[in-house]
């Protein structure tokens, strides 16, 4: 249930990727993108999930497939939101891969990203080819 002051959930600060949705990104560079929760007046502040790609779970129309070819996805950052209960969690700076989610780099670096709680540069699994 929202209401009572609870923050948001910010994700994806450069690119969301959901909705059984297929996605490949080719010879790009994704920088200094931010995915930051809300602010919760009252309750708990909202997650930030991937700073620079959230790539989601399964859903009625199957899981997002994200694949990344020769990319940098670098200087990113997941933020929690504050809150009047606790704060949020920041998590996947670089890349936040939800359970269930399919994704995969190939000659990919994925560096120097930033999370206020974890996983400052992959939360979840990318296969590297």
């Amino acid at each position: 249930m929202r209401g009572a002051g609870i923050g948001g959930t910010g994700q994806g600060g450069g690119i969301t990727n959901e909705n059984g949705a297929t996605l490949t990104v080719t010879d790009s560079v994704l920088l200094f993108n931010r995915a930051v929760g809300g602010a919760g007046s009252v309750g708990n502040g909202g997650n930030g999930l991937g700073g620079g790609i959230f790539n989601g779970g399964p859903g009625p129309a199957g899981p997002p497939s994200l694949t990344l070819e020769g990319d940098l996805v670098a200087l990113n950052r997941a933020d929690g939101g504050a809150g009047g209960g606790s704060a949020g969690s920041g998590v996947g700076g670089g890349v936040y891969v939800a359970p269930g989610g399919v994704a995969s780099a190939e000659r990919t670096l994925i560096l120097a990203n930033a999370a206020s709680t974890s996983d400052d540069d992959v939360f979840g699994v990318v296969w590297f080819i």
